[in-house]
């Protein structure tokens, strides 16, 4: 298209998006649900028109109909986004190119998420490092009888006596009658790990155990060599669900 000029070659210009043409978008754009933009209107530009997403959707493609993405969270308005805000969560939507894919996740320390709906949270005490930091420090192992959000306090220290029973006691080391190797050296609480007051076969040595969130073999008279794997563990430091969301 263009204006006619007298003596003079037209300054012709081809809209892709609105001619016909073997290179012209055609219903390509329409048909999807999106708007067509041809970058430049050059009868020499040709197939460089886009087709682009519609608002809150976003993408766009040249020469053929976009995938487009969609934030669920912000979608309707922030409808979705507000079902979780109403619980104290989060709102993800990890894949934005399908349909119902949003969920709400619990807010750290608290664990959890659930698909289109507020998440049921829970929350292992054991995993916090003003918790854990206790019982560690003790060589004693920590655990969290009632994992939910709402309880709280109720976590625990755990020794072995020198008789080989087990001690806890509630939101606090817990106190254990050593004898033998395990009360003569400090190896293992040096280390923030368990001592066992005897080791399998009889031996007059005791074993060093890794304490969770850090896992790895007993050792007989010596601190064991424990790991601690933030991506997989239950810690304060830990990933958790970062990652995957």
């Amino acid at each position: 298209t263009g204006a006619s000029r007298v003596g003079a070659v037209a300054s012709c210009m081809l809209d892709e998006c609105t001619a016909a043409c073997g290179t012209c978008a055609g219903t390509t754009c329409s048909v999807a649900g999106q708007t067509c933009e041809d970058l430049s209107r050059s009868p020499n530009d040709r197939g460089d028109w886009l087709c682009h997403c519609v608002a809150p959707k976003e993408g766009h493609q040249q020469g053929a109909a976009a995938a487009c993405a969609e934030d669920e969270c912000a979608a309707n308005g922030g409808a979705n986004g507000r079902v979780c805000a109403a619980a104290g969560q989060s709102c993800i939507d990890p894949d934005t190119h399908a349909a119902n894919t949003w969920m709400c996740a619990c807010v750290a320390p608290e664990s959890g998420r659930a698909s289109g709906k507020a998440a049921d949270c829970h929350l292992d005490e054991c995993t916090l490092g003003e918790v854990s930091g206790v019982c560690r420090a003790a060589g004693q192992a920590c655990t969290d009888p009632v994992a939910t959000a709402g309880s709280r306090g109720d976590w625990t220290c755990s020794c072995v006596d020198a008789d080989g029973a087990t001690q806890t006691q509630v939101a606090g080391p817990a106190t254990c009658a050593t004898a033998g190797w395990c009360a003569t050296t400090t190896v293992c609480v040096d280390a923030r790990q368990q001592c066992l007051p005897s080791a399998a076969g009889g031996s007059n040595l005791g074993t060093c155990r890794c304490v969770a969130p850090t896992t790895g073999a007993d050792a007989v008279g010596a601190a064991a060599s424990c790991v601690l794997d933030e991506c997989t563990a239950e810690c304060a430091t830990c990933a958790g669900v970062t990652c995957v969301a």
